[in-house]
């Protein structure tokens, strides 16, 4: 088999087994609890969000949530995605 065909092989195996590893090593065990969630997270008097950020651009739920006055309350599990829970205190009802 010539070395152009070797090679492009061996590219595609590497490829193949990257996507695959990261996706299985994020894989919860049976036990696992999570602890950034708006239900444990969430106090007396606050508006929560909660708000999805990849590796990809981490900094995405500051750029949306944190110039409206939220913060960062936790980050979920993940390395490559993950949930962040954004929270600020609630704003006053208005009457109509």
């Amino acid at each position: 088999m010539p070395k152009q065909f070797q090679a492009l092989r061996l590219a595609a195996l590497l490829i193949a087994v990257l996507q695959y590893a990261p996706a299985r090593a994020e894989t919860p065990t049976p036990d696992h609890v999570e602890t950034c969630t708006l239900q444990k997270r969430q106090q007396p008097g606050e508006e929560c969000l909660m708000c999805g950020a990849w590796s990809g651009d981490s900094a995405k739920c500051q750029k949306r949530l944190g110039s409206r006055g939220y913060e960062r309350r936790c980050r979920g599990d993940g390395e490559s995605v993950w949930s962040e829970v954004w929270c600020r205190r609630a704003k006053p009802a208005q009457s109509e």
